[in-house]
C-alpha cells in the first residue's frame, strides 16, 4: 500500500473505482491510487504552513529524495514529524500519515475536507 492510499484510508475516504488512477511504474508494476491532485497537494502544504514549522528539502545526494519536516505545538506538547520518499507526493502523504495520530479531531476534519475536495 502506498502512502497516498494509506492517507486516504486514515481519513476514511473511499474513492469510487472510476476515479482511481491506474499506472505502471518503471518496473512494469501496476499501481492503483486515489486522485491526489496538485490542487489537493497545494492545499495540504498551505494547511501545513499554518502549523508552527514546515520545511521541505530535496536532497541532491545519491538518493534524490524529498524530505518534509514539521514541528508544531498543541498547547503544551510539541510534536515533530519527518518523512522521506522518492516522490514529492509520497513524501507529503507520508508526513500527513505521520501527523495523523497526534492531530485533534478538528484538524483531522480539515484534512478530510481537503482530500474530499
Amino acid at each position: 500500500m502506498s502512502e497516498i492510499e494509506k492517507m486516504y484510508e486514515n481519513v476514511g475516504i473511499e474513492v469510487p473505482t472510476a476515479r482511481l488512477k491506474i499506472f505502471k511504474d518503471d518496473n512494469g508494476e501496476i499501481h492503483i491510487r486515489p486522485p491526489f491532485t496538485t490542487e489537493k497537494q497545494i492545499e495540504l502544504i498551505k494547511w501545513l504552513g499554518g502549523l508552527d514549522y514546515l520545511r521541505l528539502v530535496r536532497t541532491i545526494a545519491e538518493a534524490k529524495d524529498w524530505i518534509f519536516n514539521s514541528e508544531y505545538n498543541m498547547l503544551v506538547n510539541t510534536y515533530k514529524h519527518s518523512s522521506r520518499a522518492e516522490t514529492f507526493e509520497e513524501a507529503l502523504a507520508k508526513l500527513i500519515n505521520s501527523l495523523w495520530q497526534d492531530l485533534a479531531e478538528t484538524k483531522q476534519e480539515e484534512i478530510r475536507k481537503i482530500l474530499k475536495g
